[in-house]
């Protein structure tokens, strides 16, 4: 098994290097990334000004390379579910996909100071979160 996270128009490097360390070192599989990314347009709502994370996770599956593999989505945009007002991330329980957005995690949303440091900390665990669910974790 594998798991490719794919970057979606998130451009930190550093960060994203840095989630796919602390993913192996949870998960204790190969990390590599995706670069053939999918335009997000098609699953933005106007109405709510977010992005529909089911939507985005049919797209991931699109993109996963082989059939056993996990593929992770790190986004910067703010996504939902129709019955929620946001979501952090959402994932296939016991499938393949898992997305997750700094959106929600970053201080300054909320009044606060920037600390890159949290946010590191949130989207690390928002990550490994979601993608125990693809491991059937509830």
């Amino acid at each position: 098994m594998k798991l490719y996270i794919l970057p979606l128009l998130f451009t930190d490097n550093d960060l994203l290097e840095h989630l796919s360390s602390v993913v192996f070192e949870a998960f204790k599989i190969p990390v590599s990334f995706l670069e053939e990314s999918f335009s997000l347009e098609e699953g933005y709502d106007p109405v709510r000004n977010q992005y529909n994370s089911t939507w985005i996770l049919s797209k991931l599956l699109e993109k996963a390379p082989d059939e056993d593999c996990k593929i992770l989505g790190v986004t910067t945009v703010d996504l939902f579910v129709p019955v929620l007002t946001f979501v952090f991330g959402e994932a296939q329980l016991q499938g393949k996909a898992a997305v997750v957005s700094s959106y929600r995690l970053r201080d300054e949303l909320y009044g606060l100071p920037k600390n890159p440091e949290r946010l590191k900390e949130r989207l690390e665990k928002e990550a490994i979160h979601e993608l125990t669910h693809t491991f059937g974790l509830v």
